[in-house]
């Protein structure tokens, strides 16, 4: 199983780095109603357990799947410059930033005539296929109304590129798209403490190192309660995915020079809502509404 991925007969992986990580945070405050931020950060991804586990397994008739436990961390760099401007209750955001990812870990696909089926199998596993390199802006509102609905809408815009090293078939290449994405909230309180939440969000294409992704959107509703008379509760029910559009998928293809290996689409449709119900408890709860403003997109960004 050479060919496949690792060797079955090593028991033992080992990795042995020293790495620095650097942050820098800078933030100017012109006046009560302008401030610039200026952020920077290297950052580490670590690969997730399934993605190492070295067991060759079959999904299906079509698929077997194997991880790699000799797969590295993904470092990234992120820089990104922010104005906010205070509009009395409203707030908007407007940042610019760039961020980049090397040893990107991705499930890559090719095809194997060794496995089962004698016309073939589609054989997966995960590497760390290339680098990525996200650069665009973002842009988002807060709005406050009668002190009882309140409103946040945004959304980026930004050119990606992935690049794939020889580890996909022996084939570099390099793909890339103009992304884009939007998010809004809606929280209405109906009668102080129970607020009803409406929540929006839409995800496009995007290439990948061997194809394309699917767009993807949600549209989630909640109902939250928080008791004046127990400071720190918060009991809530949840309906997700209300118009059932949780669908993702997209296509992979493979080429070898100018040879076409393989291209397959897929679609994974998880129909049905979600109904959740829960409760928490905060300790050291201090009301919300005494805390100072904070800068807008902290929860959405």
């Amino acid at each position: 199983f050479g060919e496949l991925g690792r060797d079955f007969n090593e028991n033992e992986f080992k990795q042995n780095n020293v790495n620095l990580f650097p942050s820098f945070h800078l933030r100017y405050i012109a006046d009560e109603k302008n401030t610039i931020s200026l952020a920077a950060s290297r950052r580490i991804n670590r690969p997730p357990a399934k993605g190492m586990a070295p067991f060759l397994y079959r999904r299906h008739q079509e698929i077997f799947e194997m991880g790699d436990p000799l797969l590295e961390p993904e470092y990234s760099w992120n820089a990104d410059i922010t104005y906010n401007r205070y509009l009395d209750l409203h707030s908007f955001s407007l940042t610019g930033f760039l961020r980049s990812a090397s040893n990107a870990i991705y499930r890559v696909n090719r095809l194997d005539y060794n496995l089962a089926n004698p016309g073939g199998v589609l054989f997966r596993t995960y590497t760390n296929a290339g680098n990525q390199l996200a650069a665009g802006g973002e842009l988002g509102f807060n709005l406050f109304f009668f002190n009882k609905l309140k409103i946040f809408t945004g959304g980026s815009l930004y050119r990606f590129s992935v690049e794939s090293n020889e580890n996909l078939f022996g084939d570099q290449s390099r793909n890339s798209s103009i992304n884009w994405d939007a998010k809004a909230n809606l929280s209405l309180a109906i009668i102080d403490p129970l607020a009803i939440t409406l929540d929006y969000s839409y995800v496009s294409k995007s290439v990948t190192p061997q194809g394309e992704s699917l767009p993807l959107q949600m549209l989630n509703i909640a109902l939250n309660y928080s008791p004046n008379r127990f400071n720190g509760w918060r009991f809530h029910a949840k309906v997700l995915d209300i118009i059932g559009t949780n669908q993702t998928g997209g296509y992979i293809k493979a080429t070898e020079g100018l040879t076409s290996l393989l291209r397959r689409g897929y679609v994974y449709d998880y129909e049905g809502r979600i109904v959740e119900f829960g409760v928490t408890y905060t300790f050291n709860y201090r009301d919300q509404k005494k805390q100072p403003r904070r800068i807008i997109g902290t929860e959405f960004f």
